[in-house]
């Protein structure tokens, strides 16, 4: 059987990934591809929780919950996933995923993410955008000044 196609974007920051997450998620309607991000654009958390169990408890306690809820978002966050590739099998869609998470994994991790889509029948390909330092750094300081108030204070001389 031949295997369907998956684009595993690596989203650094900085990079755009997050204006790439939004339009698939929410404006994708070519029925020849299947977004899936676990429910919302940024499948960073979907990712984390599916592959490393402990950002699960890490997850339940941003969101105020008890140590229990993190084996209840680990398997609702499964179920939505393996839902998502079961849409994209049924249209033989090509499933595309992307989430900053996976961009700082190490090869041990990325392995087992692979294996996992491959055990299901995509064939991966990781595609990945690195921008040139400068332009981070330009976009890194727009984003503290706009979201985190970093604001400067002149000094007298």
């Amino acid at each position: 059987m031949t295997k369907l196609p998956c684009t595993l974007h690596l989203g650094a920051p900085k990079t755009g990934s997050t204006a790439i997450q939004d339009a698939l998620f929410f404006h994708l309607r070519d029925r020849r591809f299947q977004y899936v991000g676990g429910g919302v654009p940024n499948g960073s958390y979907a990712f984390s929780c599916l592959f490393q169990p402990q950002e699960a408890q890490r997850l339940a306690g941003l969101l105020g919950r008890g140590t229990g809820a993190s084996h209840n978002i680990h398997e609702r966050l499964t179920r939505r996933f393996e839902r998502g590739l079961d849409r994209a099998r049924r249209r033989q869609a090509h499933l595309l995923l992307s989430a900053e998470w996976l961009w700082r994994q190490t090869a041990e991790v990325l392995s087992e993410v692979r294996q996992y889509f491959e055990d299901r029948g995509f064939a991966v390909q990781v595609r990945g955008y690195v921008r040139p330092w400068t332009g981070w750094l330009h976009s890194w300081f727009q984003h503290q000044v706009r979201y985190h108030g970093l604001r400067f204070v002149p000094t007298e001389s």
